[in-house]
């Protein structure tokens, strides 16, 4: 297509001046030239191939680390809970390993399952493997896609597991005060994400 193109031009171009026919088959070249880069670039953005896939520490420090710190343990008492030395915990009752794919911040991340599926184990890793247990299992993209979109009511969902871990094993998370992270942090979350999706996990 794009020699025919050319041929085509070049017969256009015959009856003109040299030096114009010239100028004007350059220019003709440069627009064939960037069409062609334009289409390339469309069909590889609509493959997917060109979008961009980063590393799970890049993905945290895009979409996590302003809120929960660069070491898992910042947050906002009260609001944002920390990572560190807690987050594994969930991966220990029932319904906790998907909870953190459905956590708001992770389900509307703007990254695909595998990435996100990455993102969870390397928080886990990173912040709570000894909480997790020597059993964990990485996070799989196909699992990520069974449970990411189901949209429980995750302010219930929470306090279940929460409670869960109080009762069955003793564990109390985010206190503050003596006072259980609790409904006030659920609220303000679901305010961030509807004003900003996707930007904390």
């Amino acid at each position: 297509m794009i020699g025919c193109s050319l041929v085509f031009s070049r017969k256009l171009l015959g009856g003109l001046a040299p030096d114009v026919a010239a100028g004007l088959e350059a220019g003709s070249r440069r627009a064939l030239t960037i069409c062609c880069l334009l289409s390339f670039a469309a069909s590889l953005l609509g493959s997917g191939i060109a979008a961009a896939e980063y590393s799970a520490q890049t993905n945290y420090i895009l979409h996590c680390q302003g809120c929960h710190g660069a070491d898992g343990v910042g947050g906002t008492p009260g609001e944002v809970p920390p990572l560190a030395h807690s987050v594994g915990y969930f991966l220990r009752v029932e319904n906790g390993r998907e909870y953190l794919a459905q956590v708001p911040g992770a389900a509307n991340a703007p990254i695909s399952d595998a990435a996100l599926a990455s993102l969870l184990t390397y928080m886990i890793n990173a912040f709570s493997s000894k909480e997790a247990g020597a059993d964990f299992a990485p996070y799989t993209a196909r699992e990520v896609t069974s449970v990411r979109r189901l949209q429980p009511d995750i302010v219930a969902l929470r306090t279940r597991l929460v409670s869960r871990l109080r009762d069955k094993l003793g564990i109390e998370l985010w206190t503050e005060g003596g006072e259980s992270l609790g409904e006030n942090y659920e609220m303000h979350e679901a305010a961030e994400v509807t004003g900003n999706l996707g930007t904390t996990p």
